[in-house]
């Protein structure tokens, strides 16, 4: 019996609701901006955060060892993020592609540039870190 259906049939029999049966990883994420990303231009800032969800992990690719994933984000003057790409992996390729889906919704403040926004690359350094287990009361 694989992994995933022998923890579904015990959230089913213990009558756990889901959310709590899947570890809760701890993701940190920091956001940055390099000269060779953005060529041409003078340093600026990293444009603000609007919007981050956090992202979608199946609980059986955390490991206890934190991994990293960095993520290449085009955002253009509206603070969408147009595209997406992995600039360092993981070397799990369901990690990535969490990354990846969760960045795709992230809204960042437009960067001005004199009168008007300019489009940017920026760089999200996400780390991922299983939680350790509660202990029980």
């Amino acid at each position: 019996m694989a992994r995933w259906q022998l923890t579904l049939a015990l959230v089913f029999a213990m009558g756990i609701p889901v959310s709590t049966a899947v570890a809760d990883p701890s993701v940190s994420t920091r956001v940055e901006m390099e000269a060779a990303d953005n060529p041409g231009r003078p340093a600026l800032q990293p444009p603000k955060v609007l919007f981050a969800p956090p992202p979608r992990i199946p609980p059986d690719v955390l490991s206890l060892s934190p991994s990293e994933v960095v993520v290449f984000a085009d955002v253009p003057g509206n603070g969408e993020v147009q595209n997406v790409s992995i600039a360092v992996s993981s070397r799990l390729r369901d990690l990535d592609r969490a990354a990846l889906a969760a960045v795709r919704q992230w809204r960042f403040e437009p960067s001005p540039a004199g009168a008007h926004a300019t489009p940017i690359r920026v760089r999200v350094r996400l780390l991922f870190a299983s939680t350790p287990p509660r202990p029980s009361p």
